[in-house]
């Protein structure tokens, strides 16, 4: 009976762990959400005037911490083989570039909703490529570089740009 409530727990905790992604496009990317990320921007775009202001006035900045982010290994293990090699071979073309934006708090140890906006034309992700990604992104953790004094709650848009 142990070992039930054992492999029921872990089976919860792992599809609990599951990024379920939304897809939009626009002329030039196709867009992956997590399923929150249009509620969480929202947050921050109505987030008070002074707030706003500070983050403008203070040019706040953030970038992944040490030890986060992505690895190559992520990507051999996580796209397919064509995929991967196709983002390798052409990581001098900016057509394989792609950006990830997280919605972030104050502390940036905790991530709250991302999103992928890859380029049309070079490859299309599988459901599986961009959930990896994703779910891998949901874990990241950054730091501030510049960071406003005067406003402790907030949330900020960092993004990232990634070539393999």
């Amino acid at each position: 009976m142990k070992s039930q409530t054992y492999i029921i727990s872990v089976l919860l905790i792992v599809i609990s762990l599951f990024t379920h992604a939304q897809t939009t496009s626009s002329d030039d990317y196709n867009i992956y959400k997590t399923s929150l990320y249009d509620q969480y921007l929202e947050t921050v775009e109505n987030q008070p005037y002074q707030i706003r202001r500070s983050i403008t006035d203070f040019k706040i900045q953030a970038k992944l911490k040490a030890d986060f982010g992505f690895t190559t290994n992520f990507f051999q293990s996580s796209l397919t083989s064509e995929h991967y090699n196709t983002l390798k071979n052409n990581r001098n073309n900016r057509q394989s570039y792609f950006n990830i934006r997280y919605i972030i708090d104050q502390t940036g140890n905790k991530v709250y909703a991302c999103s992928i906006y890859f380029p049309k034309g070079l490859i299309t992700l599988s459901n599986t490529e961009i959930e990896a990604i994703l779910n891998k992104a949901m874990t990241h953790k950054f730091e501030y570089i510049k960071k406003a004094n005067n406003i402790d709650n907030f949330f900020y848009i960092a993004n990232y740009t990634i070539r393999i």
